[in-house]
């Protein structure tokens, strides 16, 4: 390919991205799960960074509002089976006229189960949730296929002059069971007695 051609394809690239043609991505490997991850949104950024999926978009402050936009994190499942996990989440989609739903996805099968859901008409909480949350517990599974394409899907928008929205999920370590702490002690004094037996 000619210097001149790749240099208009860059150009032409550039310009779809800044103009909203397509869409922005992130690819992560390792990411939450220990598996590899990518992102994409219709405007704004996302990351993917150790156990977070993060995504932003800043329309100006002050600012018209956010369009609602949608950011989706995916990854691929390497085997049959399934996960349950242990999420906290982190949201902030101003106050006027905002709403955000977040959804965990089997891309594949078109399957989806909403984790969370609330619009915000100034003060007033569908679901008697707030949108603007941190931390917020969030417990989830899903079963999957091998192959499957499966993750998170974020829409969010507002008409707040706080023209701002962004949020993270973070993938809780699960922390060693009590009972892990009892059984590895046994099974080590178990060893001993069952060498001294054979001595």
């Amino acid at each position: 390919m000619s210097k001149a051609r790749s240099g208009i394809l860059f150009a032409t690239l550039i310009a779809a991205l800044a103009f909203g043609g397509i869409t922005a991505t992130a690819h992560a490997s390792p990411g939450p799960l220990g598996l590899d991850w990518n992102s994409s949104s219709t405007a704004g950024m996302t990351t993917i960074t150790g156990n977070t999926l993060s995504f932003a978009y800043n329309n100006g402050d002050p600012g018209p509002g956010v369009p609602t936009q949608t950011f989706t994190f995916s990854t691929i499942a390497p085997s049959s089976g399934g996960d349950s996990m242990s999420l906290l989440w982190n949201n902030y989609a101003a106050n006027f006229l905002a709403s955000t739903t977040l959804t965990l996805e089997d891309f594949t099968t078109g399957s989806s189960t909403t984790l969370f859901n609330v619009e915000d008409t100034w003060g007033g909480y569908s679901n008697g949730i707030p949108i603007n949350v941190s931390n917020y517990p969030i417990n989830a599974s899903i079963n999957y296929n091998a192959g499957d394409i499966w993750g998170f899907q974020i829409s969010s928008g507002n008409y707040d002059s706080t023209s701002i929205i962004n949020g993270s999920l973070v993938f809780q370590t699960p922390e060693p069971s009590g009972l892990a702490f009892l059984i590895f002690p046994c099974l080590g004094v178990l060893a001993v007695v069952r060498r001294k037996l054979m001595a």
